[in-house]
């Protein structure tokens, strides 16, 4: 008998020459160019001139000269497409050629969100510049006896003046049930919070993506700026982003029909009582529930093409 022979062995290169070739180097319209780089000279402006109505928008106003420089520099050299191309390809070549594997792991995502929560521990924020902060404490801090008007405040019909009264309901409960001063209430949810972000938000990143695409959402959520409000920071914005992320990610299945409308809208229920910024999400909501039933409407289906 015959034998057939082996297939030729690929050479080492042939990864990498197919990784390329699955990933070309796309075109955009330059008015899109255009509006990075304006965007992103106000982004350098605010470095230098940290006052006004741009005061405290990101860390590097508040580094050396020197390093501000640098960071500046390698951010705007991030804006040119074939940088941006060359840096994509690196990461995936560091971690291999793309794989369509979506298995989803708990244990990595519990040790890093538990890495993380001690982090948020260690190097807790504390200033007693920011106006919001002091007057919180002033307002919430008599805790010593529980009120009813927590939890009554967040059914109010007054959105405005009650437009975080789920999340203040939820620190004055912490603080009167472990007899601990607001202050501290706010620091241990923020931690708590940024914890919980961290562990769904890598649970989901393996759950959507594979291959490179993968590493580069975990370091997009591990280091987007609004993580720093995690960092014991007195603020009503902490458990606002957790309930604001499990939404979001509700409305990923959703789409997927792979939960029901009833669960869907107490998700945005939640995170709408969390903080009033929510709202910005209705259209999403109204969007969704029409992708939902479009079966129904005859009308809604010529509308999703998509």
């Amino acid at each position: 008998m015959s034998k057939e022979p082996p297939p030729p062995k690929r050479k080492p290169n042939d990864s990498k020459q197919e990784l390329r070739s699955n990933y070309e180097l796309k075109t955009y319209p330059q008015s899109w160019y255009y509006l990075c780089w304006l965007l992103y000279l106000c982004y350098g402006y605010a470095a230098f001139v940290p006052t006004g109505p741009v005061w405290g928008i990101h860390f590097i106003a508040y580094i050396p000269a020197a390093a501000k420089v640098i960071l500046l520099v390698a951010g705007g050299l991030l804006l040119l497409p074939r940088i941006q191309r060359t840096l994509y390809l690196t990461v995936a070549n560091l971690f291999g050629t793309l794989k369509e594997e979506r298995r989803v792991r708990v244990l990595l995502p519990a040790v890093i969100a538990g890495v993380c929560f001690i982090l948020f521990h260690t190097f807790t924020i504390k200033t007693d510049i920011y106006g919001d902060s002091v007057n919180m404490l002033k307002w919430y801090g008599d805790n010593a006896t529980f009120d009813w008007h927590w939890i009554t405040d967040v059914l109010s019909l007054h959105l405005v003046d009650n437009k975080e009264a789920l999340t203040i309901a939820l620190h004055r409960i912490v603080a009167y049930v472990f007899s601990i001063p607001i202050e501290s209430s706010y620091r241990i949810v923020s931690e708590l919070c940024g914890t919980l972000f961290v562990f769904i938000w890598l649970v989901f990143v393996q759950k959507i993506s594979s291959g490179p695409l993968r590493i580069v959402l975990i370091l997009l959520g591990l280091f987007a700026g609004s993580v720093q409000v995690f960092f014991g920071h007195v603020e009503n914005y902490s458990f606002g982003i957790l309930t604001s992320t499990i939404f979001l990610i509700g409305l990923y299945y959703y789409i997927e029909e792979k939960i029901g409308t009833l669960a869907f809208l107490l998700l945005y229920l939640l995170a709408f009582k969390a903080h009033i910024i929510a709202i910005l999400y209705l259209p999403a909501v109204i969007v969704a529930l029409a992708y939902h039933y479009r079966n129904a409407l005859p009308k809604l289906q010529s509308l999703f093409t998509w």
